[in-house]
């Protein structure tokens, strides 16, 4: 396996489905909402801040935030999968791999009707590897370990320098065989002495390029 985000990709999809098809559309909130995560944040006016890492993000219009039991059920399938393969950690050599910050789910399929757009952004810390760790290591690792262990994950063998809210990350492109063929990327940057990262997911190829627009709302405070 290559990364916890991988392994339980399937259970992800599941999970924020079903907690799209039991909440109707709301208006936006005027007080904030706690997201729980290992590096908490909150939602207000549609936008999520996250004040460890120091940036915020757009909600759109359309699209569902995973709620804190859904983020709930998705840590403790991870910490389940870090006992289960240890060798998941192998590159943070730390017990916080691929922790979600935030999920998000558009509400309605895409139009093939075969499944729902999505965008994550985790972290994983790596504070206790040897050296100085690198976003662009870190991909090529995901990339090298998907190759040994994951057929159905297909890294794309170019990596590409990307700018994000003012900051550096680097960028690969893979897909990922489940019931359908997703289309995804990966993006990663060295933060805080953790890997932050934003993965988005689309059933097609066009529906891929359109969540970049998601990204031009990405904000980081000054340094």
């Amino acid at each position: 396996m290559v990364s916890c985000w991988v392994g339980h990709f399937t259970l992800a999809i599941g999970i924020l489905c079903t907690a799209v098809a039991a909440q109707s559309a709301k208006s936006p909130m005027a007080e904030a909402q706690k997201i729980d995560s290992v590096h908490p944040g909150t939602i207000a006016h549609d936008i999520y801040k996250n004040v460890f890492f120091g940036f915020s993000l757009e909600v759109p219009q359309g699209w569902k935030v995973a709620d804190n039991t859904a983020l709930r059920a998705l840590r403790q399938r991870n910490e389940k999968l870090l006992l289960q393969r240890p060798q998941l950690g192998r590159y943070s050599q730390n017990g916080e791999v691929d922790s979600p910050l935030l999920f998000m789910i558009e509400r309605e399929p895409d139009k093939t009707g075969q499944g729902h757009r999505l965008l994550r952004i985790q972290c994983t810390d790596v504070s206790e590897r040897p050296g100085q760790p690198t976003a662009e290591d870190f991909l090529k690792f995901l990339a090298e370990a998907s190759l040994r262990d994951d057929p159905s994950l297909d890294y794309s063998s170019t990596l590409e320098p990307v700018s994000l809210g003012g900051r550096e990350f680097w960028r690969v492109h893979f897909t990922q065989k489940s019931n359908i063929l997703w289309y995804g990327e990966h993006l990663a940057a060295i933060d805080k002495k953790h890997v932050l990262q934003v993965i988005l997911t689309s059933p097609d190829e066009p529906g891929l390029v359109g969540l970049e627009a998601i990204l031009r709302t990405l904000h980081f405070d000054a340094p």
